[in-house]
């Protein structure tokens, strides 16, 4: 409720009130959790204790597994597994069953030569690009095209057409260098 008052009035006295009274909260959290551990050491040490420090260890064990939740799952002929070990065996064989069968692909709704690139779907991209980023070193930079405007969405959409239509690309498009910025982390 303190969170709301501060929320909604944005001033300092309630900001401090929120502060105090999370501080207390949170010590009162501390002191009732360090009561709980302080009486579940105490049993640890009596004869009965020891079955709790098994039970502790089991949840433990229990919640550094991946399937923490998972209780029970359906298999495809919607038989019920409720048994820890099988749900991962099933999860296994349906993944393995869905990445190896082959399925029928949908018909290629393109018939006949490629759509051709329009200047306005250049220019579209070309707003998308980030300012100050270039592919390589020697690239322009996406504000220079932003700049150009149309002229220069009709020249990329023209050497996008031709690169189609040749299917070739120009060879310092297709390697890629990585640069070392020569910046060390500080340890």
């Amino acid at each position: 409720m303190a969170n709301k008052t501060w929320w909604n009035s944005r001033l300092n006295t309630d900001l401090q009130k929120y502060g105090n009274l999370k501080s207390t909260a949170k010590r009162a959290v501390a002191a009732a959790k360090d009561q709980y551990y302080q009486t579940l050491y105490d049993q640890l040490d009596t004869p009965l204790g020891e079955n709790n420090m098994y039970r502790l260890a089991k949840s433990h064990h229990r919640s550094t597994e991946d399937i923490g939740h998972v209780m029970h799952i359906k298999e495809a002929d919607d038989n019920l597994l409720r048994d820890r070990q099988s749900i991962p065996q099933s999860w296994t064989d349906y993944f393995h069953n869905i990445s190896n069968k082959e399925f029928t692909h949908p018909p290629n709704p393109i018939v006949g030569p490629d759509p051709s690139i329009t200047p306005e779907e250049v220019m579209l991209a070309i707003s998308k690009m980030k300012n100050g980023k270039a592919a390589v070193s020697n690239d322009l930079p996406a504000e220079i095209w932003k700049i150009l405007g149309k002229p220069a969405s009709e020249f990329l959409a023209s050497l996008f057409k031709r690169i189609i239509v040749e299917k070739q690309l120009s060879q310092a498009w297709t390697s890629s260098i990585t640069l070392h910025s020569g910046r060390e982390k500080e340890t």
